[in-house]
């Protein structure tokens, strides 16, 4: 087993919520998650299309249903579908999932992993879904293009003389 390149596809969808899946898959995403010092390895990082992943304190999430959150903390953050990238990013401290509590690190794995079920990497800003396609079809179409957010907040993605306006905000991120 073998994580997928940052231009696979899979990365970037929805994963399927209805799947199957035999326990030497997972086994061998826990095996591979440890070789490469991860703290979370979701299915789509290794090329299956399932809501699911396992984390380095031996949880295996199915379909995870975030039900409540609260707090927040920016801290830097990587993956290992991007190595050598850390991002800070403002994630939850507290997340109750599928009827159980998480706190801190762990709760910050979950949500990073959950936003790969989803298709988003940590790369990405945090933007309104309009944007995100847009970004998502260029970087696909491997067209060159430049983004930054503006003093207005905004999102300007530049691309071939023309640019584009987007809402942006650090809530983006909690309002998926």
């Amino acid at each position: 087993m073998r994580l997928v390149s940052k231009n696979n596809p899979i990365l970037y969808t929805v994963c399927k919520r209805s799947f199957t899946i035999d326990k030497k898959q997972i086994d061998k995403m826990f095996d591979l998650m440890y070789r490469r010092g991860g703290l979370g390895l979701a299915a789509p990082q290794v090329g299956i299309d399932a809501a699911l992943f396992v984390t380095s304190w031996g949880e295996v999430f199915i379909n995870p249903k975030v039900e409540h959150q609260g707090g927040s903390i920016i801290l830097g953050e990587g993956c290992l579908s991007l190595p050598g990238l850390n991002v800070e990013k403002e994630r939850f401290e507290h997340v109750r999932v599928n009827g159980k509590g998480y706190e801190g690190w762990s709760a910050r794995v979950i949500q990073h992993e959950i936003d790969h079920l989803n298709g988003i990497l940590i790369d990405e800003p945090e933007v309104a879904p309009e944007a995100r396609a847009l970004l998502r079809q260029l970087k696909r179409n491997k067209t060159p293009f430049a983004y930054c957010v503006s003093p207005q907040n905004e999102l300007r993605i530049s691309l071939g003389g023309q640019e584009f306006f987007f809402p942006w905000s650090n809530e983006m991120e909690s309002n998926r």
